[in-house]
C-alpha cells in the first residue's frame, strides 16, 4: 500500500492503517516538544522574540490540523466518524480509550463507507 503524504497529513477523508497513525504520532510528538522550547530561547542573538513565538504558534496550528486529520482517518478505518476524536475531552478515560482503540484495534476488513481497506493490496 502506498500512502499519499499530502492526503495523509491534510485530508480528513479516507482511511489509514494503525502503522500510519503511530508513525505520524511518533514524528509529531517529539517535534512538538522541541518546538515547544523555541519561544523560551531568549539567548538566540539576532532573532526577535516575537519571531520565535510566531514559529511556535504556526507549528502548533499545523500539528493540530495534521493530528486531527490522522485521527479522523484512523476512526474511519474502524467504521466510525472522525467526531469520535471528541472522546479526548473526557479526562483520563477518554485518552486511554482513544489510544487503545486507534492504536491497537484492527480496522474494518474490506471497504466501508469511508473507503477501501488500506491494508488491501488490491485497493491501492
Amino acid at each position: 500500500m502506498k500512502l499519499n503524504v499530502k492526503n495523509l497529513l491534510f485530508s480528513f477523508s479516507g482511511r489509514i492503517p494503525r502503522s500510519a497513525f503511530w508513525i505520524t504520532l511518533c514524528i509529531l510528538f517529539p517535534l512538538g516538544i522541541l518546538v515547544g522550547f523555541i519561544p523560551y530561547q531568549s539567548d538566540v542573538e539576532g532573532i526577535p522574540q516575537i519571531l520565535l513565538w510566531i514559529i511556535f504558534v504556526g507549528y502548533s496550528i499545523l500539528s493540530i490540523w495534521i493530528a486531527l486529520a490522522v485521527y479522523a482517518k484512523r476512526w474511519h478505518d474502524c467504521s466510525k466518524s472522525g467526531w469520535m476524536t471528541l472522546i479526548l475531552l473526557i479526562p483520563i478515560i477518554g485518552f486511554f480509550w482513544f489510544v487503545g482503540y486507534l492504536g491497537f484495534v484492527h480496522g474494518t476488513k474490506g471497504s466501508n463507507q469511508y473507503g477501501n481497506d488500506p491494508l488491501d493490496i488490491q485497493a491501492a
